[in-house]
């Protein structure tokens, strides 16, 4: 209970407050996709690298955490695409769709931070790391399936590559891969440099 007061309340204090600045009109449209660039280009990108830098990664990592994980995702991502196939007969880009739906879910702008509050720095790896393979795994079957779908008849290895190049311009993925060798080198950020992202990455939330 202490930690649903002090912890996720101001949490879904803050998503009340942006749903109160959309629906009585003090936010515009505009504003709001600027926003939202705001913190997937720079706050959120920023709170991965910095977190990632200041985190043991070798030696302190449960696979087997990405392993329960992934494969729960890639069932609920496989259900819900059958599903959809057999119920409503639905193409296979609205399968894949289906199955991001099921299967993707906020931990990059919501779960992080929460998940950071509630325990600590030691949860930031695995959190990181299932924002990471959920890129990895869900962007590419859904991407494969509306190819699949569009009839180009696109060959299998330019799928792959459309949805590689896709990942390597993903800002997330960037900044956590940076910020993990930032930490395998054992490099030292210097303190206005960490003052700095404790300003930038704070506003992600």
């Amino acid at each position: 209970m202490q930690i649903l007061l002090t912890v996720s309340l101001p949490f879904f204090a803050l998503i009340f407050c942006g749903y109160a600045a959309g629906r009585f009109r003090a936010l515009s449209e505009p504003s709001i996709i600027g926003l939202n660039s705001f913190v997937f280009w720079f706050a959120l990108p920023t709170l991965l690298f910095f977190k990632m830098a200041e985190t043991p990664i070798l030696g302190e990592f449960d696979w087997g955490v990405i392993g329960a994980y992934s494969g729960g995702g890639v069932v609920s991502f496989a259900i819900a695409a059958v599903l959809g196939r057999v119920l409503f007969a639905s193409r296979l880009a609205e399968n894949g769709l289906q199955g991001m739906a099921a299967a993707f879910p906020n931990v990059g702008y919501l779960g992080l931070p929460l998940v950071i509050a509630v325990f600590g720095d030691r949860a930031t790896l695995p959190a990181v790391m299932v924002i990471v393979f959920d890129h990895l795994i869900h962007l590419p079957l859904t991407t494969l399936l509306i190819e699949l779908d569009s009839g180009k008849g696109a060959p299998l290895g330019k799928v792959f590559l459309k949805v590689a190049s896709g990942l390597a311009k993903n800002p997330l993925i960037v900044a956590t891969v940076a910020g993990a060798a930032c930490s395998i080198s054992g490099l030292s950020l210097p303190l206005p440099v960490k003052a700095f992202g404790g300003l930038l990455g704070s506003a992600a939330a």
